[in-house]
């Protein structure tokens, strides 16, 4: 959760964690996952929040195996779900001993079309 005098985004990063969910395929493995994200603020439009799902297998310091993004607008008091399906090889899924998701979220408080401050959250968790 973010929060900022009259701004306050909260993404539930674990909600993302739980919700992922494999799909196998021949070549592929899909990874869905979902979350959502709310803003309960009165006088800014928080613009260009972009949420990244970053996917990593067996170690987070190893290049990623998949990541996606949505990018959206937030007026004060909306919230916005968003469902993700990543595809993975398969090599990656044989050989997961350990999956890690990233959550990063970043975007830019507004007020009549001025960047009043930016922002950028990054979340990890292990997922059993």
């Amino acid at each position: 959760m973010m929060a900022h005098d009259a701004t306050k985004v909260t993404i539930d990063a674990d909600e993302f964690a739980r919700s992922m969910n494999f799909t196998i395929s021949n070549d592929t493995v899909y990874v869905s996952t979902s979350g959502t994200i709310s803003y309960d603020g009165y006088l800014f439009t928080i613009s260009d929040v972009n949420v990244t799902i970053v996917l990593y297998v067996n170690s987070t310091e190893l290049p990623p195996a998949a990541k996606q993004e949505r990018t959206f607008t937030l007026e004060p008091h909306d919230s916005e779900t968003l469902s993700f399906n990543i595809s993975v090889p398969r090599s990656y899924y044989e050989h997961a001993e350990r999956w890690y998701i990233q959550v990063i979220v970043s975007g830019a408080m507004t007020y009549m079309d001025y960047n009043f401050a930016s922002f950028s959250l990054i979340y990890t968790k292990e997922v059993s």
